[in-house]
């Protein structure tokens, strides 16, 4: 379940940076400043979608208590 929760996440992280970049640089002018706010949209939008995917395994990790490396002692 938790690998296919991280497939889940990854492809919706190819679905979203490219549209994040593709909607914003709609109002930008051309020239270098689109290429460096093209690299700037790509890497912030992976890194927050990163901390997402990361947050929802441990939140899920933990309600079902799936994953994680303590053994359980019961």
């Amino acid at each position: 379940m938790l690998k296919k929760l991280v497939a889940v996440a990854i492809v919706l992280m190819f679905i979203a940076v490219p549209f994040l970049v593709y909607k914003t640089l709609i109002n930008i002018p051309t020239g270098w400043l689109k290429v460096i706010y093209i690299i700037h949209l790509t890497f912030e939008a992976t890194i927050i979608i990163w901390i997402l995917m990361i947050g929802g395994i441990s939140i899920y990790a933990f309600v079902f208590g799936e994953g994680g490396s303590v053994p359980r002692t019961d």
